[in-house]
């Protein structure tokens, strides 16, 4: 499932309980991020998310550079069993052209 900026902004604004993983490559992660994410890039995030995030209903945004990266995350999270996850349409690109996501 997809999720807007607009909407995202509206669930953390209301400090529901999520989680938001940024699933692009730690050198992408070093020239930015969203506050509040966690890094666990899209080779290892069959991996790592059992670890990390073992509540496999908690709400999770999932982000990249442009939205290609966090659908396959979507959708492989989905066959994992996991039932609450949703692409942040857009990704990081969308998020940093506007100046008051910064």
């Amino acid at each position: 499932m997809d999720i807007s900026i607009p909407d995202y902004k509206d669930l953390r604004e209301s400090g529901s309980p999520h989680e938001l993983i940024d699933v692009r490559e730690a050198f992408e992660w070093n020239e930015g991020h969203l506050d509040g994410a966690r890094l666990i890039p899209l080779s290892e995030l069959e991996l790592q998310i059992k670890k990390q995030l073992p509540d496999q209903s908690m709400p999770i945004i999932l982000y990249c550079r442009s939205g290609a990266r966090s659908s396959r995350a979507v959708e492989l999270l989905g066959t994992m069993g996991y039932i609450n996850v949703y692409n942040l349409i857009g990704g990081y690109s969308m998020w940093s052209i506007d100046p008051d996501n910064r």
